[in-house]
């Protein structure tokens, strides 16, 4: 076999390799567009949400990454405040060997938790419920405590002095565990010293929290119409006559 007559032999395997290859990619090419179709068309007839839903998500998603432009443009949008929306799908059984994640938690846990000291102003602003609980008791407050953002958690006691006053002895004793296990011994041991009496985080006392009640704006407003200014009788005396 000459030389002439082995290039050509050559040449023609590698075409037939390289239309292989190309064959084979091609293929590979359509399978996974077929199956990323099939998994968005999946995706979209189980999961078809509504505007409102959303503008839920996409607060809960703002909440997490303490974008205050993106949670004014979710509420703008119809989002609810204090929405209990998940970020994510549970497909499958998750639950083996996992502790379960606790549920109905809200925007304002969410950034709590994170330290979004913006984001929480921006939802305390929006009337977000402070003292709403989770499923397992724990408020916006607890969040804060727990993973050790004592600025943010000052804010959220502020803001609602009844989230601290009602929280159990039972719950502060895990939200100081997990404060000691998230944010280390240091950031937890500073934790319990704001939360001693004296403390800028200490239970409010009961007297106090009644001069609270009694000082909150509603009740002022309420008081307000009964305050009338009395009637001189000099100028009851000199008002005109009515005519003929």
């Amino acid at each position: 076999m000459g030389n002439a007559e082995c290039s050509v032999q050559l040449a023609q395997k590698c075409d037939l390799a390289r239309d292989g290859l190309a064959s084979g990619a091609a293929s590979a090419q359509n399978a996974l567009a077929a199956s990323s179709y099939s998994a968005c068309h999946a995706c979209r007839s189980t999961t078809g949400l509504s505007d409102k839903e959303c503008a839920d998500v996409l607060l809960v998603n703002a909440a997490v990454r303490g974008d205050v432009e993106d949670l004014q443009r979710a509420l703008e949008l119809g989002a609810s405040v204090d929405t209990t929306a998940e970020l994510t799908l549970t497909m499958g059984d998750l639950s083996k060997g996992v502790r379960p994640a606790p549920t109905h938690v809200t925007p304002l846990m969410r950034a709590a938790e994170l330290g979004h000291a913006g984001a929480v102003e921006r939802l305390l602003r929006s009337k977000a419920t402070a003292h709403q609980c989770d499923s397992k008791g724990w408020n916006a407050l607890c969040y804060a405590l727990g993973s050790g953002q004592i600025c943010t958690a000052r804010m959220l006691a502020e803001a609602s002095p009844t989230a601290r006053a009602g929280m159990p002895a039972s719950v502060l004793a895990e939200v100081l565990h997990r404060c000691r296990r998230e944010a280390g011994a240091t950031r937890a041991a500073e934790l319990e010293r704001e939360l001693a009496p004296g403390g800028s985080l200490a239970a409010p006392a009961p007297e106090q929290r009644s001069q609270a009640r009694q000082s909150s704006p509603a009740r002022q407003g309420a008081a307000a119409p009964q305050q009338r200014a009395p009637v001189k009788p000099k100028e009851a005396a000199l008002a005109p006559l009515p005519a003929g």
